[in-house]
């Protein structure tokens, strides 16, 4: 096909084509609208592949890959700071998805970046949490960020759990020494000197 040959402009016209075609079938026609939207992502296009595939949800719900569409438009506005964007794709990727799709993990965290990145902190603090009990590739820096946003909310005693929590996962020594110091700063907030002093000695060992 054009879209095969890496050629997305000229294959944007032959599907065009298609679809203008006068007695062209359902199948045909559906398969240059997932064609469409291909090309229209490979040229990072997210607004005009988000038409297609709405366009493509709408008229032919039996269309294969309407979730994989839905993350790949999700990657794409993510990569380019679209976080209000990102986060519509990725709720519709996450609808689709089996609760078991691993990939579920990694949206979540884009998703918990997301939120945090347009000064939603309470809700990203409480979804990083949420990720914090996963095992996964992000489970570390989830629960840093849990606990500094919780310092920056005003809530030190919700920062304690995240923070200790990462304390016993496999840090190297400045991951560590981060981390204790970020306990040190809850526990002195909460007026527990000893336990203050304990955690910043620890940190400058």
């Amino acid at each position: 096909s054009h879209f095969n040959r890496n050629e997305p402009g000229e294959a944007l016209e032959w599907y065009r084509r298609i679809l203008e075609a006068p007695g062209a079938d359902r199948t045909l026609r559906r398969t240059a609208h997932e064609s469409l939207f291909e090309c229209r992502a490979s040229r990072g296009e997210w607004d005009q592949a988000r038409a297609l595939l709405g366009e493509l949800a709408e008229q032919y719900p039996e269309s294969q890959g309407l979730g994989e569409r839905h993350l790949t438009l999700a990657d794409g506005y993510y990569r380019d700071a679209r976080f209000v964007d990102a986060l519509d794709s990725y709720a519709d990727f996450l609808e689709a998805a089996h609760p078991e799709d691993p990939r579920t993990l990694r949206v979540r965290y884009h998703m918990a970046v997301s939120r945090q990145r347009l000064g939603q902190r309470a809700e990203a603090a409480a979804a990083f949490e949420a990720l914090g009990q996963e095992a996964f590739r992000h489970q570390s820096e989830s629960l840093l960020k849990a606990g500094v946003l919780r310092l920056d909310l005003g809530t030190p005693e919700l920062a304690l759990a995240s923070l200790e929590r990462r304390l016993a996962l496999r840090l190297d020594p400045a991951q560590e020494a981060l981390t204790r110091a970020h306990l040190a700063d809850a526990y002195g907030r909460l007026d527990e000197p000893a336990a203050a002093y304990h955690a910043a000695d620890r940190a400058i060992d």
